[in-house]
């Protein structure tokens, strides 16, 4: 697997938050070509912290905009995607359910149709979430 990731061109969404600025470090040291698609910027963030943007292709955008998806798989011309971008603060999910639903769900899909649209095949897709996404549980 020590040179699986060897320029391998792998699109991180949601790059900004924990697993994702973890997960470009790790490939960045297994020599992938990352490229990372975030929607605010958060310098205190691992990947600013640790100054791995400017090892990166970084993109700042919505993960809603299908046609920017699409841009960025073509023009990075990507092989492997992790999606790891969503809305995971359960206050806001409280307050406006709809920007939820729309990074969650239509973020999601929009990027499953970039990848389904693209002529060159994505070789793997690895989508993850985290337990906040799903609120919190009454005790």
């Amino acid at each position: 697997m020590k040179y699986f990731w060897n320029n391998k061109r792998v699109l991180i969404t949601g790059i900004n938050g924990f697993i994702g600025g973890n997960l470009c470090k790790k490939l960045l040291t297994e020599g992938a070509n990352v490229t990372g698609l975030i929607r605010n910027k958060n310098e205190k963030s691992l990947l600013f912290a640790e100054k791995l943007n400017k090892k990166i292709t970084l993109t700042q955008g919505s993960l809603e905009d299908k046609n920017n998806l699409k841009r960025i798989l073509l023009e990075q011309n990507i092989e492997i995607c992790f999606h790891l971008a969503a809305q995971v603060e359960v206050g806001i999910a409280e307050r406006d359910p709809y920007v939820t639903w729309e990074t969650n769900v239509r973020g999601t899909y929009s990027l499953m149709e970039a990848i389904r649209e693209q002529k060159k095949k994505i070789k793997a897709i690895i989508v993850a979430s985290s337990d906040k996404a799903y609120g919190n549980y009454p005790k």
